[in-house]
C-alpha cells in the first residue's frame, strides 16, 4: 500500500501478513528444501537398510540446522518420482496449514 503524504513524498506501509520472509524461513523452508527431516528422522530410528540407517546417522545433524543436501543426493530424492511428491507436497501442505492457523488464531501472533 502507498501513501502520499502533504510534503509529495511517498511511503510504503507493510501490511502485516503473512506473506514475510519470516513466513517463509520458519514455516515454509524449516529444515531445508523439502522438510526432510522426518525422513531423516525415520532413518536414523526406524530405517531397517543398513544403507538409510548409516545415510540417517549422516544426515541427522546437518539436518537440524537446514541442510539436507545428504540426504537429497544420498537416497536419490531428487530423481526419484516417487519420492519427488512429499519433497514438493509438503512445504505446500505446511504452508495451507500455518496460513489457515493464523486467522483461526491457533497460532498466538505477537504484536509490538
Amino acid at each position: 500500500m502507498c501513501r502520499c503524504t502533504k510534503t509529495g513524498s511517498v511511503t510504503m506501509q507493510i501490511k502485516r501478513d503473512a506473506y514475510l520472509q519470516q513466513f517463509y524461513d520458519q514455516f515454509i523452508n524449516i529444515t531445508g528444501a523439502g522438510i526432510t527431516i522426518g525422513l531423516v528422522m525415520y532413518m536414523f530410528f526406524f530405517a531397517k537398510s543398513k544403507q538409510l540407517k548409516t545415510l540417517g546417522k549422516v544426515g541427522i545433524i546437518p539436518a537440524l540446522f537446514g541442510i539436507n543436501e545428504p540426504v537429497l543426493f544420498g537416497v536419490t530424492i531428487v530423481m526419484n518420482p516417487m519420492l519427488a511428491v512429499p519433497f514438493i507436497g509438503m512445504p505446500v501442505i505446511a504452508c495451507l496449514i500455518q496460513y489457515f492457523a493464523f486467522p483461526l488464531y491457533l497460532v498466538k501472533i505477537e504484536r509490538q
